[in-house]
């Protein structure tokens, strides 16, 4: 419900947006509606619960406990550290490519940027809706289960973001040429970068999923912060000493994503989640990162060998990427038992029959 609450609300705000902007061409109007849609969603959302939940006492003169006090200050500050290595992570870039590479080129990158970041909406919004059945697990069954829960979401995850990166660079260029103009297309390198990044950045969803469920925000307070820094040193370092361009922020992005959410996010989850080692996740964590941008490397030096193409040609060749993707994929991972158990799931879900075991 809070979904379709906050799409609704959306869709009207873009709607009056979208007429300021080409009537009046005011800025100041335009930001004042995205306030004014957020907070039409924040009243329309809580006139909801009240209605749905009458026996409620909204206004209760009992006390919270201290120690459930305690908890949420963490969790809230915990939760408010991972929010400002977020934004500082995501809004750098845009700062460094202005301000060193030029606004031209900014304008290129944003189209690929958009793209990106429709999908990272996508994905973040799935996971965020079963963030509450993991939490469900966390509380009711045992350690075993709980993991067991994650790396068979941890295998979905693996697939769904190898098979969209590899979309992604498989239509991206042309996509841009047909909707931008041939101007706006980014070299394919640099298009190979922003998809691998998609992808690793997409992988960590699972880890950040059972983090939030099994509440271990206050956990990983430094996380974010550390790799902000580490984030905007090496984007900065790399875009003012070398010649790499766009390239320069890409891979700080990249780096920082390996040298700090690869290791430390699963370390985590098992060490304060699930109190166990994380030999086991880091090894399928590496596995999956080598597998995602092995494919979408190989497909990098094959590119070169395929026509530009329309749209008739672009919605075919996309959707075999994304059946080639996931044979690969499953291929390559079919030894583990929870690839065999999701293969069975869904084939279960299509057919509408139970499988054996």
């Amino acid at each position: 419900m809070n979904n379709i609450n906050q799409v609704g609300c959306r869709f009207i705000q873009n709607i009056v947006q979208i007429v300021v902007l080409v009537v009046w061409q005011n800025y100041v109007a335009f930001l004042m509606l995205h306030i004014g849609g957020t907070l039409l969603a924040n009243l329309l959302i809580n006139w909801r619960a009240k209605q749905q939940y009458p026996m409620l006492t909204w206004r209760s003169s009992q006390r919270i406990p201290e120690t459930i006090k305690q908890k949420l200050r963490e969790n809230v500050l915990g939760n408010i550290s991972a929010k400002v290595g977020v934004i500082v992570v995501n809004g750098t870039d845009n700062l460094l490519i202005s301000k060193y590479l030029g606004l031209s080129v900014l304008g290129a990158y944003t189209n690929y940027a958009l793209i990106v970041q429709g999908l990272s909406s996508l994905v973040g919004q799935v996971m965020a809706a079963i963030v509450g059945v993991f939490g469900h697990i966390g509380v009711t069954e045992s350690v075993a289960q709980q993991q067991v829960a994650y790396y068979r979401n941890l295998c979905l995850i693996a697939l769904v973001s190898t098979v969209l990166a590899g979309g992604c660079f498989t239509v991206m260029q042309d996509f841009i040429r047909l909707v931008f103009g041939p101007a706006y297309v980014l070299a394919d390198f640099t298009v190979l970068l922003i998809v691998i990044n998609l992808g690793f950045t997409m992988l960590r969803q699972a880890n950040l999923s059972f983090a939030a469920a099994l509440g271990l925000f206050w956990t990983m307070r430094y996380k974010s912060l550390v790799e902000a820094g580490v984030n905007l040193g090496t984007s900065l370092w790399l875009i003012t000493q070398t010649d790499l361009g766009i390239n320069a922020v890409l891979l700080g992005n990249i780096i920082s994503n390996l040298v700090v959410n690869f290791w430390w996010e699963p370390w985590l989850v098992f060490k304060h989640g699930f109190q166990q080692s994380a030999k086991c996740p880091l090894v399928k964590f590496t596995a999956y990162h080598v597998a995602l941008a092995g494919l979408v490397g190989v497909h990098y030096v094959c590119h070169g060998w395929l026509p530009q193409m329309g749209w008739l040609g672009l919605i075919f060749t996309g959707m075999g990427s994304v059946v080639g993707y996931s044979v690969v994929f499953i291929l390559a991972f079919s030894c583990q038992i929870e690839t065999r158990d999701l293969c069975k799931i869904m084939w279960r879900q299509m057919t509408g029959r139970k499988y054996l075991r």
